[in-house]
């Protein structure tokens, strides 16, 4: 594995963060909320060098149904392609990350349990974090699909 000496240097940086809720649909107890958000960073070294492992820019949504007991969720965030990297750092590819959530919440006596089921990367993507100092190396993990029950007294 490479060895790397960190040395601190004056550095500029710059960015902004989007984001946007609105419940869009009520039904009795229940919400459907849709999020909307973007962020990017951008960074450089007073010599005007690139910073390395900036995120690149980031878009998506989600779509949100809460009730009393019931929660569901989809999201789907585009990464941007890195392609502004510092000496020594390989350029990372855009991606997409699709991810799906289902619970259910059960009130107890004491306490309740919770039941879910999370699915992440439906699409199966090839996806490489740019700020991981381990991109080079393994990629994010491809579709999986968990499920658990979670009791709280």
């Amino acid at each position: 594995l490479p060895v790397y000496i960190y040395r601190q240097g004056s550095a500029m940086l710059h960015g902004a963060e989007v984001e946007m809720s609105a419940a869009i649909h009520h039904r009795g107890a229940g919400e459907l909320l849709l999020r909307l958000a973007s962020d990017l960073v951008r960074g450089s070294l007073s010599d005007g060098g690139p910073l390395p492992a900036i995120p690149p820019l980031r878009a998506g949504m989600e779509l949100r149904w809460n009730d009393a007991h019931w929660n569901a969720g989809i999201s789907a965030f585009r990464y941007g392609n890195q392609r502004c990297v510092a000496a020594n750092e390989l350029t990372t590819s855009s991606y997409l990350m699709i991810d799906a959530d289902f619970s259910f919440e059960k009130p107890l006596s004491k306490g309740h349990v919770d039941w879910f089921i999370r699915a992440s990367n439906l699409a199966d993507t090839e996806a490489r974090r740019h700020t991981s100092p381990l991109k080079e190396y393994v990629p994010l993990p491809g579709r999986s699909v968990s499920a658990g029950m979670r009791w709280q007294f």
